[in-house]
C-alpha cells in the first residue's frame, strides 16, 4: 500500500490496494506484527473514511483480534489504535495517550502538527522500515499516515502541511467519493 502512494498512483489505486491488503492483515494480523503497521492500516482507513462500508469488516475483525491479544496481555496497549478503531467504529474522537510521544504533542491546532511532524521520522526508529532509504532495494516510502489521520479526525486543515516531510497532504484533503 505505502509504495503505491510512494509511486504516485491516483487516490483511486490507491485505495485499491490498500483494500486488498487491509483484507490480508485482518486475516494474518497476529500479535508479534509491528504496532507501526497496524497504526498504518486503521490510519489511512481513516484517511479512507468516506469509502469506508467497502472495508469496516476488516477494521472490526482486525480490532476485535487486538483487543483480545490485548485482553489476554500478549500485546501492549496503545492508545492511538484505540482512538482510530471508536472513530471508525463509532464516529468519536477520544483523547488518548500514545506510547508515540510525537502524537501526544499535537493539539487542536496546525502549529502543534508542524511541530510534532519534527519529530515522526526519529519516532520510529525501531520500525522496519527506519533507514531503508540507506539500502539498496528496500526504500518505499516513508509516510506519517498517522499524523494525517489524527488532523482528519481533529479537523486540522492547513496548506502549510504541504510542505511538511513524510506528511501525505492530497490524502488528507481528498474529495470525497
Amino acid at each position: 500500500m505505502r509504495i503505491n502512494y510512494s509511486l504516485g498512483n491516483s487516490l483511486d489505486e490507491v485505495f485499491k490496494w490498500f483494500k486488498i491488503s487491509l483484507n490480508y492483515y485482518q486475516k494474518y494480523y497476529q500479535t508479534k506484527g509491528s504496532i507501526y503497521t497496524l497504526i498504518d492500516y486503521l490510519s489511512l482507513a481513516v484517511l479512507f473514511e468516506n469509502r469506508k462500508e467497502e472495508f469496516i469488516e476488516d477494521v472490526e475483525k482486525i480490532f476485535r483480534k487486538y483487543q483480545s491479544f490485548v485482553d489476554a496481555g500478549e500485546q501492549f496497549k496503545e492508545g492511538y489504535i484505540e482512538t482510530l478503531a471508536i472513530y471508525l467504529l463509532e464516529g468519536r474522537v477520544e483523547n488518548f495517550r500514545s506510547r508515540l510521544e510525537y502524537l501526544n504533542m499535537i493539539g487542536n491546532d496546525a502549529d502543534s502538527v508542524i511541530e510534532a511532524q519534527k519529530f515522526w521520522y526519529y519516532a520510529h526508529s525501531e520500525a522496519s522500515w527506519y533507514d531503508t532509504h540507506k539500502t539498496e532495494d528496500a526504500y518505499y516510502g516513508y509516510w506519517s499516515f498517522d499524523t494525517a489521520a489524527l488532523c482528519k479526525m481533529r479537523g486540522i486543515y492547513d496548506e502549510r502541511f504541504k510542505d511538511l516531510d513524510f506528511f501525505p497532504y492530497d490524502l488528507l484533503v481528498q474529495e470525497d467519493k
